[in-house]
């Protein structure tokens, strides 16, 4: 080994090895771990940055969790003198032999129990990073523990069949199905396929479709996967975050080049409209991206919905637009009388007795000293429209 490179990493792991050795005794404390939990660190990021002219020699960032965007966590050393000895190696033999170096010591401790068989997960990101004259050097690699990845599936597949599929009252815990949505998401666990995951999904909220907490809980915990998922696993390979905080998404132009298959836009729909019974506005927002990426699909949900449901009805006294894919319903009342709210409540009646999702945001027009909005429809009985001031647009739960 280069002694210059021998000397940085000297520094990082002189900075490492205590915390590793604190980690490694918390986690040992720790109660309740899930069975579905293969370990807990699965990140080791060592970035070099240069300081100002005349300033010593840089300063090296060490992360052993996955930084937030807004968060100044990392451990750091003051490089020393063998800065100058890696500058006047070539870049890319640099970065070649400082990465193999780095990765050789990371995947040692990584495959070992030195600190305790929980200590790391099944899976390891490795990150290099350099800041260097002409441009930033980067390398980037998961490594993985073979035999942590085959006994978590085992794990996996023992839960769904006792817990997942068993009859009630057998449930998971909750700490279980935080992981379990994860790993439902994760391609190394699950092929990425609707009709493989979402049968698992809906056994879990058939079971806890008697306890409101235990399925708004587990309701929860997959859409948080879903997002997490989309963010990171699809919609980062083409496009970029802009704006505050990144939550804006912007078209890579070589992504127009490399666009999604069709198994992979179909997924990430999939996905959208499983957020979206949480959170209406992601997915619209990801049917939009979705659309950019060529998606006729994504389009067609945007424009009439599913096609399941009867999406424009033009009366004689009013004219309906639904849409079951973003839950809702305008109305336009084009005359102000008995007979052209009867035929409105006809259809809206009409398209919940077909099963058109029971929580929607409709929207009611008509002359602005007659607007109404609807009130109830759990019977046809009870549905009426309330006068209001002007016209509204308001969300309802049957």
């Amino acid at each position: 080994m280069n002694q210059y490179v021998e000397a940085f990493l000297d520094d990082v792991w002189s900075q490492i090895i205590p915390v590793y050795e604190r980690e490694s005794e918390r986690i040992k404390e720790l109660k309740n771990r899930s069975r579905l939990q293969a370990g807990v660190n699965d990140y080791f990021k060592v970035s070099w940055k240069n300081g100002q002219q005349g300033d010593g020699y840089g300063t090296i960032f060490i992360d052993v969790y996955e930084p937030f965007d807004w968060s100044d966590s990392s451990y750091t050393v003051e490089a020393g003198s063998y800065i100058e000895g890696l500058m006047e190696m070539k870049e890319e033999a640099l970065l070649e032999e400082l990465y193999s170096a780095l990765r050789s010591q990371v995947e040692e401790t990584f495959q070992s129990d030195q600190y305790g068989s929980w200590f790391f997960d099944y899976r390891m990101e490795l990150i290099l990073e350099l800041e260097w004259e002409s441009a930033a050097l980067r390398r980037q690699e998961v490594l993985i523990n073979e035999h942590k990845l085959q006994a978590l599936k085992q794990e996996l597949a023992m839960f769904i069949q006792s817990k997942v599929l068993a009859e009630l009252p057998v449930r998971p815990n909750k700490d279980d199905e935080f992981f379990f949505a994860r790993h439902l998401l994760n391609p190394q666990l699950f092929a990425q396929k609707s009709d493989i995951i979402d049968p698992l999904i809906q056994c879990l909220n058939d079971k806890h479709r008697a306890n409101h907490s235990r399925l708004e809980q587990w309701s929860h915990q997959y859409t948080s996967a879903f997002r997490a998922w989309a963010e990171k696993q699809f919609l980062e390979r083409y496009f970029d975050r802009i704006g505050n905080f990144g939550h804006e998404w912007l078209l890579k132009e070589e992504a127009k080049a490399s666009l999604p298959n069709a198994d992979a836009m179909e997924f990430f729909l999939y996905a959208a409209l499983q957020i979206g019974r949480k959170d209406p506005d992601t997915r619209k927002e990801y049917l939009e991206l979705a659309k950019k990426l060529g998606s006729e699909q994504a389009a067609n949900y945007l424009q009439q919905g599913s096609g399941r449901y009867e999406s424009m009805r033009q009366g004689s006294l009013f004219q309906g637009k639904a849409n079951d894919i973003l839950q809702t319903i305008d109305i336009r009342i084009a005359s102000e009388e008995e007979a052209a709210y009867r035929e409105a409540l006809d259809y809206v009646i009409l398209l919940l007795e077909q099963g058109f999702p029971r929580v929607i945001s409709l929207r009611c027009e008509a002359k602005p000293k007659t607007i109404y909005r609807l009130k109830s429809w759990r019977n046809r009985s009870s549905i009426n429209f309330l006068p209001i001031a002007s016209s509204t647009q308001a969300c309802f739960r049957a």
